[in-house]
């Protein structure tokens, strides 16, 4: 079977990011003897390449927010050509109503890897693929709903993500900086996130599942081996989760200087020591709201602002670069509450603060938040967009917010601003200007402060082109 994947893995929001989800899936299709290709649609002539491969399978990774783009140009492609439409991704798991759209003949749930060559299989050997399990499948009958199949539990059973099939993409394939991921589930339950509802589907099995050290510096070593690697960026949800993990691969990780992601509440003296010596050059941790009643029981962190200014204390002790994660514009909140959030990372001093707009994800518990509040309704899911453009929200003083998050990172970088806040951010006429601003400001960061590393000529092409282009 033929299988091609559709993603935007070019674009602004995806920079030093490959695709893994699609790459484990491309590496179990191959291992199946099937042929699996990619295709950029924002760089490749698509219906070129569609005539080119005649694909049995077309799949598409979605993130709600994202989702409009690939249901809308499914459905186009499907009026040209036949070929069975397949989607998956965090948005299919926790919406598979989408089926319901036109074009959409399948969506897979969870963890896809062994269900979808199950699916190649099927289809190959004209089999009835219609009870593969894990999938949802539109019919003239209506709607077959399957099971899921259980998680793999020992995750150094599952392949290494197929890199090679990016390789035609020199932007990809020279890179300098790859990312990895190390573990699968997160045993928090914040109310933003997916992983309180994926855990609730799949009750009474090992959820939270972490490879082994020598396994993951077996795939750390292949990359290096085949590709120009100076940095690595671990996108595990917290790298600090288990502190005798953090201690054997601090001891024998080849040093690589590297990013990941980590739990303020978890910070302590001998992580931070630990993280140092594995050579770690920067973390992103989430304060996500400076306001208590909004962090812990609104975004439900469960987190003190002691320890995160801690967090914060410490990893500048040990000149580790951080990254804050922040929330604004979150159901029942004011402004005063966004202002707050700034304030807090202004005692903190990160590097660089990511700061987003709340969009309520189909599912998760800030969703049911914002409907019992009236701050959302449920037939307005297609108007959830990019956490960084705007909020889905009925929220007061939305403009205002949206100028704060543009605006937030230069503050906090300049905090002389600090003091004429309120009259910036009500500068409504100014809010393409503050756009441009975060525009540039952003991607600068991004390659001198959260993955700092020297630019070639041709890198600082590419990456302009993305933003510019996108």
């Amino acid at each position: 079977m033929k299988i091609l994947f559709i993603n935007k893995f070019l674009d602004k929001h995806t920079i030093y990011r490959t695709p893994l989800g699609i790459l484990y899936l491309s590496a179990a299709l191959k291992k199946a003897g099937h042929q699996v290709f990619i295709c950029e649609p924002k760089r490749e002539i698509l219906a070129k390449k569609i005539k080119e491969i005649a694909p049995d399978i077309v799949a598409y990774s979605l993130r709600t927010g994202f989702h409009r783009y690939y249901l809308d140009l499914n459905r186009e492609l499907k009026k040209r050509f036949q070929f069975l439409s397949v989607f998956g991704g965090p948005h299919a798991t926790f919406f598979p109503e989408m089926i319901k759209e036109d074009g959409v003949d399948a969506v897979g749930l969870g963890e896809c890897e062994s269900s979808l060559v199950d699916l190649a299989n099927r289809l190959e050997r004209k089999k009835n693929y219609l009870e593969t399990k894990n999938f949802w499948f539109k019919t003239d009958a209506g709607i077959v709903k399957n099971p899921l199949e259980k998680l793999e539990p020992d995750l150094d059973k599952i392949l290494f993500p197929d890199r090679a099939l990016l390789d035609s993409f020199k932007e990809v394939r020279l890179s300098r900086i790859h990312n990895l991921i190390t573990s699968r589930g997160c045993p928090y339950n914040c109310s933003y996130c997916f992983n309180r509802q994926l855990k609730q589907m799949y009750p009474g099995e090992k959820y939270v599942r972490r490879r082994s050290v020598d396994n993951v510096i077996g795939e750390v070593k292949q990359i290096a081996e085949k590709y120009n690697l100076e940095r690595v960026h671990f996108e595990d949800d917290t790298f600090n989760i288990d502190k005798d993990w953090l201690s054997e691969f601090a001891a024998k990780y080849p040093k690589i200087p590297f990013k990941c992601n980590i739990r303020g509440n978890l910070a302590d003296e001998e992580t931070a020591r630990l993280l140092k010596k594995a050579n770690c050059i920067s973390v992103t941790f989430a304060i996500e709201a400076g306001n208590d009643r909004i962090r812990n029981k609104i975004l439900q962190r469960n987190m003190t602002k002691e320890q995160i200014i801690n967090c914060a204390w410490l990893l500048k002790k040990y000149r580790i670069r951080f990254i804050t994660e922040n929330i604004l514009a979150n159901p029942t909140s004011a402004l005063s509450d966004d202002i707050e959030t700034l304030d807090l990372n202004l005692i903190c001093q990160p590097d660089y603060p990511t700061v987003s707009l709340l969009q309520p994800y189909p599912k998760t518990e800030i969703f049911k938040i914002a409907l019992a509040n009236n701050q959302f309704e449920k037939e307005d899911i297609d108007k959830i967009e990019s956490f960084f453009k705007n909020s889905a929200l009925k929220i007061p003083n939305k403009e205002e917010r949206v100028n704060l998050q543009r605006l937030f990172a230069i503050v906090v970088a300049f905090p002389f601003l600090r003091r004429f806040i309120y009259f910036l951010i009500h500068r409504k006429r100014l809010t393409l200007f503050y756009g441009l601003l975060y525009s540039i400001w952003r991607p600068y960061c991004l390659v001198t402060k959260i993955m700092p590393h020297r630019l070639t000529p041709k890198e600082i092409f590419w990456l302009a082109r993305r933003y510019l282009t996108d």
